[in-house]
């Protein structure tokens, strides 16, 4: 008789602990969703386009998470202003030096391998380098 009251008692045991392991289960499992909304929305306020940005969204079933002084909604019509200023000019550089007059000059004219008849030329580039040893 003494084996079936232990027993008895121990089921009973392992019962009330089911029931609050249970009850953990399921206040652990609600928390998780809460944050992973609260972390949706979040991800949303900083990386949603810009309509989606700072749109109060209430759910009577969902906690704020700010009060509701500190919310400020960006006001859709916004006034502009025209402003004028006068900018100055950066300073325009030099450029490189000038290569000395006493140098000697050696001029190199490179042509098309086409035939240029009847043509006109449009443009030219001219590259001083200075050789030495």
């Amino acid at each position: 008789m003494d084996y079936e009251v232990i027993l008895a008692e121990k089921d009973a045991i392992i019962a009330a602990q089911n029931v609050l392991l249970e009850k953990v289960i399921l206040d652990t499992s609600n928390r998780i969703q809460q944050l992973e909304h609260e972390l949706a929305q979040l991800k949303k306020m900083i990386f949603g386009s810009k309509r989606e940005r700072f749109l109060a969204e209430v759910n009577s079933n969902q906690l704020s998470l700010f009060s509701s002084d500190e919310i400020t909604i960006a006001d859709p019509v916004v006034d502009k202003q025209h402003i004028e200023y006068d900018r100055k000019t950066p300073k325009k550089h030099p450029g490189r030096t000038a290569l000395p007059d006493h140098l000697p000059v050696e001029e190199i004219v490179i042509e098309p391998e086409e035939d240029t008849t009847g043509m006109k030329r449009i443009g030219e580039e001219i590259t001083e380098t200075l050789d030495y040893t």
